[in-house]
């Protein structure tokens, strides 16, 4: 507790500075387009992909952007001799990853989505739940989101861990071989399943009704199996660094 005292602290700053960008990103577009042509509709259609922009962009730059000194040859000394575990150190940058940034995101957005919401009263009021957005693939509900969310931010923190220099960098290359790896493995098991007529393609993605098989292991493995193994791995190479 008193650990994660402390970085509430220290990180106020950073999710106020977060807080005050959403905020007047959310006010310049919905601005854009009311004094642009009037079209108060052109908002309501894109607030939900923005809104997801945000949570993206937010979840996967926290590790960076909130530990950016860890493993830093000054400053992440000062960090590992602070007197708490590295298990105590581990949890409290996975609550302030995982579960405060798309909180704070995620009611920032929200807030200032109903305190505008009086210029658009015919449109349905959900933010995240809604069906009406122009983007199939931003067309997901939040627990879905954030599913999608935590599978690729656990690389993003492995990666802030394992590296030293060049962190953001090399953890694209990774992710970059990663996917790679995913394409090859769904090669194979298309392959192994004998399929020889491969579904249609619809803009960057393939329709996968007839292959649930195959979709659904590739989802338990993306969705389930590898993120918790990365944050286990994350979590054992923080221990390691304790020896």
């Amino acid at each position: 507790m008193t650990l994660l005292k402390k970085e509430a602290y220290d990180l106020r700053s950073q999710y106020l500075k977060l807080m005050l960008i959403v905020t007047c990103t959310f006010l310049v577009v919905f601005l854009l387009f009311v004094f642009g042509d009037g079209i108060y509709r052109g908002y309501v259609e894109t607030r939900f992909s923005i809104g997801n922009i945000f949570l993206w962009g937010g979840m996967l730059l926290a590790p960076f952007q909130l530990y950016k000194r860890y493993n830093h040859k000054i400053y992440g000394v000062n960090y590992f001799m602070l007197p708490a575990s590295q298990t105590e150190k581990w949890l409290s940058m996975f609550f302030y990853c995982v579960i405060v940034t798309p909180v704070v995101i995620v009611l920032t957005v929200t807030l200032i989505d109903l305190c505008l919401y009086p210029f658009y009263p015919w449109v349905e009021k959900s933010l995240w739940f809604t069906d009406s957005n122009p983007f199939p693939a931003f067309n997901k509900s939040l627990f879905d989101a954030l599913i999608i969310f935590f599978a690729v931010q656990s690389m993003l923190f492995l990666g802030n861990i394992s590296f030293k220099r060049a962190k953001v960098q090399k953890t694209i290359l990774a992710i970059i071989i990663f996917m790679v790896a995913n394409i090859a493995f769904v090669g194979i098991l298309v392959k192994l399943s004998g399929i020889t007529n491969m579904p249609p393609m619809h803009g960057i993605s393939f329709e996968f009704e007839e292959f649930s098989g195959i979709l659904q292991i590739f989802k338990t493995i993306n969705y389930l199996i590898a993120p918790v193994g990365l944050w286990i791995v994350s979590f054992m190479k923080m221990k390691e660094q304790q020896l």
